[in-house]
């Protein structure tokens, strides 16, 4: 609709009932005889729990609006509106009919106002959003609308990954970050060759079912132009005959580094790994050439102190978007995807060859073949259908979309290298100019890749002194002792007021005492405070309004040991560290 008229008349039930003109016909945005009606059958079912966040996606029904304020409890509110005649017609109703309580709670956003959204879930603790959507209006823009859905979807889904990823392996990154201290203290970081290849070409190999067809090209090309790999492909490649310059390994999970171990010694010679410092320890062991960049951990932070900074990337969570990054660092001029598929396929996840497809493959039957797997995984992960490359059907779950959601943001922020997508399948970017891959390359088989030999004499290991970061250490894993005892305590003295069966205030004084001590900063804090996300968001994500003595008692307790636990690992880590460095000495 290019332009019309919005005005407010009187429903049957005596309800502000807003309505569309154009060409003197009227579209109503809510029920012509009870608006209330309409709204209370949409929304009692969401009265007796208390909600966290709704968004409403057109705000054309005012009882709705009117109702929800009145009857369901919430922290917050966001309005999205498209119009602006309507916005303002919402506005002024809100503001004479809605309490100055309840108006404190709404943000209401116009046209492209909705996308300040994605720094408040950054800020807020949500832990839900409630979408309530005005029909009407979803029909008359919907284009407006389905993107704004996608949008709020896709702003909650990378606040939800990035807590479920933080609970996951908080405590092992920490872990795998100290068990590779001394592969972070040795090896060369990724600022040792940045910029090193401007000018030049580069193939990053993702790992979609599509580089399938482009193998044979592959294998054709691979000493003309630089090849930059995920791990996951990494054995399919070699057993094609390829062998990539470079390999990205970002995954922490054990079972990940099995994509990189067990590699005939004289191709992996070949190969320079370029590592996210919390990655399994076992994925780096016996690599001659590694290269680590920058992470956000405590401990790496205590290790740059000593060894200086690798070079810092965004890594968007995910191997793909690593090695764009990897590749923007290392100044390419253009860089070609292949295998980005970013998308479920009814017929597969991986390319053939993959670990993880042949786990899917070898684990079907009879009864349940592998076909069978992929179509219940399409029926049960809330999967987004759309059109993909050439319109081919193709799904995305939550994290392709927080993903392809990442490359076009990134897209627009156009840096000195230009992406193209060579996959010619799955998802279709919108930022991203889509290139056969035959033309990318062009005419670079006479190209002699000596560039990357000198990349290779840039980054020799190093043996520096690790003695200042010893006797740092020995200090920190002291002062976790103590902070250990501060915990026991804790835990001990919540378990005795747990088992008081009257209230005695001098005990509930010492046990804010305690909790002041914990409140107190040391050396060496910040690494036992990185073990304890988990908790501290279960505790706080809690919906109680008013929790009881004996609820705010248990998650006391819950805490205590949750930190005495990380006290633990802590010093059993920093030990490993010590007696492995005991070790490499009594070698020499």
């Amino acid at each position: 609709m290019k332009s019309f008229n919005v005005a407010i008349e009187t429903a049957k039930d005596g309800e502000p009932l807003v309505y569309i003109e154009e060409k003197e016909k009227k579209l109503y945005l809510s029920s012509r005889f009870s608006p209330k009606m309409e709204a209370s059958r949409l929304l009692d079912p969401y009265k007796e729990k208390p909600q966290d966040f709704i968004v409403v996606l057109g705000s054309g029904n005012l009882s709705l609006l009117f109702y929800l304020c009145e009857n369901l409890s919430f922290n917050y509110l966001a309005i999205i509106e498209q119009s602006k005649n309507i916005a303002f017609i919402t506005k002024n109703y809100l503001e004479k009919n809605i309490s100055q309580r309840h108006l404190e709670k709404i943000i209401f956003y116009v046209e492209d106002e909705y996308k300040e959204l994605e720094f408040w879930f950054k800020e807020k603790d949500s832990n839900d959003v409630q979408i309530f959507i005005n029909r009407t209006q979803a029909n008359l823009f919907s284009e407006f609308y389905q993107e704004a859905y996608d949008n709020v979807i896709a702003f909650y889904n990378q606040k939800s990954i990035n807590i479920a990823t933080m609970s996951r392996f908080e405590r092992l990154w920490l872990r795998n970050i100290m068990k590779n201290t001394f592969h972070i203290a040795e090896n060369a970081g990724l600022n040792s060759l940045e910029n090193h290849f401007c000018g030049e070409k580069a193939l990053i190999i993702a790992a979609g079912p599509s580089l399938k067809k482009h193998l044979t090209f592959l294998k054709e090309i691979q000493h003309h132009i630089v090849l930059i790999a995920v791990d996951t492909i990494l054995k399919v490649l070699l057993h094609h005959g390829i062998i990539p310059h470079f390999v990205i390994v970002v995954d922490p999970q054990k079972i990940n580094a099995q994509y990189v171990e067990n590699i005939d010694e004289e191709i992996s010679n070949k190969i320079i790994y370029i590592f996210e410092p919390s990655v399994c320890e076992s994925a780096l062991r016996d690599k001659k050439h590694l290269l680590a960049f920058d992470t956000i951990f405590p401990y790496y932070h205590l290790l740059t102190k000593h060894f200086g900074k690798k070079g810092e990337i965004d890594l968007g969570g995910n191997v793909s978007t690593s090695a764009y990054e990897v590749a923007s660092y290392l100044g390419f001029d253009e860089v070609g995807f292949i295998g980005l598929d970013m998308s479920f396929q009814k017929d597969a996840y991986h390319v053939e060859g993959t670990l993880y497809e042949n786990q899917w493959f070898s684990s079907g039957t009879r009864l349940n073949p592998f076909e069978s797997m992929i179509h219940k995984l399409m029926d049960y992960t809330h999967l987004h259908r759309m059109k993909g490359y050439q319109d081919q059907e193709i799904f995305l779950d939550a994290k392709f979309l927080m993903f392809t959601r990442w490359f076009d943001k990134k897209q627009l922020r156009k840096k000195h290298t230009k992406f193209f997508n060579c996959t010619e399948a799955g998802y279709v970017f919108n930022n991203m100019e889509n290139k056969d891959l035959i033309k990318f390359f062009g005419d670079g088989k006479n190209k002699k890749l000596e560039i990357f030999r000198k990349g290779l004499e840039k980054i020799k290991k190093k043996t520096p002194s690790l003695d200042p970061l010893i006797k740092e250490l020995i200090e920190i894993k002291k002062n976790i002792h103590t902070y250990l005892q501060y915990a026991l305590e804790g835990v001990d003295f919540c378990k005795h007021l747990l088992k008081e069966t009257r209230k005695n205030h001098s005990l509930f004084t010492k046990l804010e005492n305690l909790d002041q001590r914990f409140l107190e900063d040391f050396h060496g804090k910040d690494l036992v405070n990185i073990s304890v996300q988990k908790a501290i968001q279960t505790v706080t994500a809690k919906k109680t309004l008013k929790p009881s003595l004996k609820d705010s008692l248990n998650d006391s307790l819950y805490l205590y040991e949750e930190i005495k636990t990380s006290c633990e690992l802590n010093i059993e880590y920093i030990e490993q560290v010590l007696n492995e460095h005991e070790l490499r000495q009594s070698k020499r």
